[in-house]
């Protein structure tokens, strides 16, 4: 999954916990009256509904309060007790008759307390919701909506509170009594703004799916530079439609917020751009959150704040939960892909080579070039250590500034291909030329492979260094951010030179000593290598 992360063109993030650090205050409590501080008293039925209305566990530790639960309850719970310690003690679950959880495809909750013959209901949810069910004339309604629209416009989340008595404890939807609703912010978490912008600079798109009010969720997206214009927001209602005509995804290309939304609006969604051809990333931590995370290309739940269906429903779990750890994913991914790709570069190149040497010392009917004791050591000691080192590759400069792969392309694309190749060729052009060369000065067969081999050794300690990128020159890599590498390199030559003056080596290998000429001269057709495969990734770029 980390190594798709590097071919992810698209995450769809939830707002909560990801982007924000998911630790929501009430900032104030807003009535039809007037706006409550938080250093002013606040009327007593709007706090007695906030803490009925809600789910929070509250546990006394050592003097201390601790909350468990929904944010938005936790929120809530601790701005009532905070300014009135006695509202603890008015939640008691024995008077607790009936209730109703907050489900996001309802968008309310109900609790009904019993108090002597009276059953006193309590309703908590988005606005527009609670509205419908309240006792008001349609100017108020329209006048308290606009209030809320001002306050979402700031980055508030707002919870509308509303409540009333019945004879009966059956839970209905109306004549309930408005109460006002609270302003709850949820501060940014720090460096989300950078990786949103990292992330949009290796050509991911960001876009946001939250229950939150559209006002709210588009204040946060312009903090974040995630949306720029309210047509890239798309609320609840304007999804359904959309869905009514067809669900055609171009409909939707061009949209980043998508506000008041239901699970199964989250996973039309991810489908929708999946159509496009997006490879996507979903991030999510509830319940809800579920289809849309089992239907993206990655599904990533949240660690800390995230329910264990999330959990299962995904392919990575962020520990952290925080935003800027995806596009450190997705680095991590390019990176893996990339070093995927180098060391294959290096042994399909090499191995070519070899291939290439044998086949043209068969045509021209010449011994063979390498005996199976020295392919062997060619292949799993001097290469194998540097492919090791090679794989271990810190990832080039640029890695985020590209754009992300298509996750059809194969490994042996025609970059590939070109290059293999290329390098094949050579190195085994020119081994197959050094052999004939040397058999036609008079060297014996064994003299003259103890030279090859020392070629194919040289060829593969500078071929690494041309793996080391498919794109840029060999001459502007900065060599010492993996000095593994250049050690290793170090190391297989003079293993390789150490083994031509051992005698236990020289019998094995078949070996014998170099002059100092004779190593300069093969140094120096190594290194036409270089040449060869600059000039390559110059025409590669043309």
């Amino acid at each position: 999954s980390i190594e798709g992360l590097g071919s992810c063109t698209m995450i769809a993030s939830d707002k909560t916990g990801t982007m924000t650090q998911n630790r929501l205050s009430v900032n104030e409590f807003i009535t039809p009256e007037k706006v409550f501080r938080q250093e002013e008293a606040v009327d007593a039925e709007i706090l007695l509904c906030a803490i009925r209305c809600n789910e929070a566990i509250i546990k006394d530790s050592d003097g201390e309060k601790i909350f468990l639960g929904d944010q938005v309850d936790i929120a809530l719970a601790r701005y009532a007790i905070d300014l009135d310690a006695t509202m603890q003690d008015l939640r008691t679950t024995d008077d607790l008759v009936a209730q109703l959880p907050y489900e996001p495809v309802n968008g309310y909750a109900v609790s009904v307390y019993q108090e002597a013959s009276l059953f006193l209901h309590y309703l908590k949810g988005s606005a527009e919701v609670v509205l419908e069910q309240c006792s008001l004339d349609e100017s108020k309604k329209r006048s308290v909506l606009e209030q809320v629209t001002n306050w979402a416009s700031k980055g508030y989340r707002t919870i509308a509170l509303a409540s009333k008595s019945s004879q009966s404890r059956t839970i209905e939807n109306s004549g309930y009594c408005y109460l006002g609703f609270a302003a709850i912010i949820d501060p940014l978490r720090p460096g989300v703004i950078e990786a949103v912008h990292t992330a949009q600079k290796a050509g991911i798109t960001i876009a946001m799916v939250t229950g939150d009010h559209p006002d709210t969720a588009y204040h946060i997206a312009k903090e974040l530079g995630i949306a720029i214009d309210k047509d890239e927001v798309m609320n609840g209602k304007e999804i359904e439609l959309w869905l009514e005509h067809g669900a055609n995804a171009k409909e939707i290309a061009h949209k980043r917020v998508f506000a008041r939304v239901s699970p199964e609006h989250k996973q039309r969604i991810v489908t929708a751009f999946q159509s496009l051809g997006h490879f996507i990333a979903v991030t999510g931590d509830g319940v809800n959150d579920a289809p849309a995370l089992k239907y993206a290309n990655i599904g990533i739940a949240m660690g800390k704040s995230g329910t264990d269906v999330a959990r299962e429903s995904s392919n990575l779990i962020l520990t952290d939960d925080a935003f800027s750890s995806i596009v450190n994913g997705i680095e991590e991914g390019r990176i893996a892909y990339d070093n995927i790709r180098k060391v294959i570069h290096l042994l399909i190149a090499t191995g070519f080579a070899e291939i290439v040497l044998i086949i043209l010392s068969m045509v021209f009917l010449l011994p063979v070039p390498l005996l199976p004791v020295q392919l062997l050591w060619l292949n799993l000691v001097t290469n194998g250590i540097q492919d090791v080192a090679l794989g271990l590759e810190r990832g080039e400069p640029d890695v985020l500034k590209r754009h992300p792969r298509d996750p059809k392309e194969r490994i042996f694309n025609t970059t590939m291909i070109s290059r293999v190749v290329t390098g094949g060729l050579y190195m085994g052009v020119m081994a197959f030329g050094v052999f004939y060369w040397v058999l036609s000065l008079g060297y014996e067969e064994a003299a003259a492979r103890n030279i090859t081999l020392l070629l194919m050794v040289l060829f593969e300690n500078v071929h690494v260094f041309n793996s080391r990128s498919e794109k840029h020159s060999i001459f502007v890599i900065e060599h010492r951010r993996n000095r593994l590498l250049l050690l290793s390199v170090l190391f297989t030559q003079i293993i390789h030179m150490a083994s031509l003056y051992i005698p236990f080596m020289q019998e094995i290998l078949q070996l014998q000593p170099v002059s100092f000429k004779e190593w300069s001269v093969l140094l120096l057709i190594a290194l036409g290598l270089v040449v060869v495969m600059e000039v390559e990734k110059k025409l590669a770029k043309r």
